[in-house]
């Protein structure tokens, strides 16, 4: 099973800006925000926050343009191995499977006071819409895509409703299905919203960036598998933005619990000694987030 590869690095190439804010329905069911009627992504105005400012010094980034980049895309979001994606002019087709790019979103994420970007990329397998948003990076002067996605729609499944700079990093609103929901009609979103702020954090080698969540509690700032059981268990011992004890441990409040979540390959063997889990703050928002495996 292979390992969330090495950050791929990139020159930085030429041109774009905007945002995605989504919606609606398709023969009556409610599809992945950002769907049309005819399967096709919507693509909305950009948000001010999202805008450079035009008086501004130029950052690198801005100007790349995303549709003519490599991209390591991850099948539904938690498949180990990655598909090499070779845009050009916005589009690529790999073994039959379509996939377009969408309009960055830019913000700081790695605190070195140059922007960044979140952009999006969605697969067409058939009538199958795997929408995701990736980070990626100027880290000196090189463009380096985060390996694994912030976020990840579906038709039938994850709703994410909008990805928009802000203050601190690039806010994710999504709706996912819960425990006990993997089965509610098309017609219906799931009961888990969350609102969170993602940054990058480089961890496990040396140019590897990983997604964090910043706010509105620190972990991990990936893709979250849903829960594999109804009881979440007290919690005091230190979490992990990633599977790495280099980062700075979070130290859970008291009345943290954390719960197991479904098993997904791409967090699984090739991360020996950690397993992703759910955790219950006590103000009762979920997240997760990495914990060392007790030998």
């Amino acid at each position: 099973m292979g390992s969330p590869p090495r950050s791929p690095r990139f020159p930085l190439v030429f041109v774009s800006a905007s945002a995605l804010t989504l919606s609606l329905v398709v023969s009556g069911c409610v599809t992945a925000p950002g769907i049309t009627s005819t399967g096709r992504p919507v693509a909305p105005a950009a948000s001010p926050a999202s805008s450079p400012d035009p008086d501004a010094e130029v950052d690198m980034i801005t100007t790349v343009d995303f549709g003519e980049v490599e991209w390591r895309f991850r099948p539904r979001a938690f498949i180990p191995e990655t598909e090499i994606v070779l845009a050009s002019g916005g589009e690529a087709v790999v073994n039959d499977v379509l996939y377009e790019v969408g309009e960055p979103v830019y913000a700081d994420l790695t605190g070195n006071g140059v922007l960044d970007a979140a952009v999006p990329i969605t697969a067409y397998d058939g009538n199958a819409v795997d929408a995701q948003w990736y980070l990626w990076l100027d880290i000196d002067g090189e463009l380096v895509q985060s390996p694994l996605p912030i976020t990840q729609s579906s038709q039938c499944g994850t709703a994410t409703w909008s990805v928009t700079a802000v203050d601190g990093g690039i806010e994710v609103h999504e709706t996912r299905r819960a425990i006990g929901e993997e089965s509610i009609p098309c017609s219906e979103t799931g009961t888990d919203e969350r609102r969170r702020i993602v940054t990058a954090v480089e961890a496990r080698n040396s140019g590897e960036w990983w997604p964090q969540q910043v706010s509105p509690h620190r972990g991990f700032g990936g893709v979250c598998p849903i829960a594999a059981e109804w009881e979440a268990y007290p919690w005091n011992e230190a979490l992990y933005a990633a599977p790495d004890t280099n980062l700075e441990p979070i130290m859970p409040a008291p009345g943290t619990g954390v719960f197991t979540l479904d098993s997904w390959p791409v967090y699984g063997s090739d991360f020996p000694g950690w397993i992703l889990v759910g955790v219950l703050h006590p103000d009762g928002i979920l997240g997760c987030a990495w914990s060392e495996v007790a030998s």
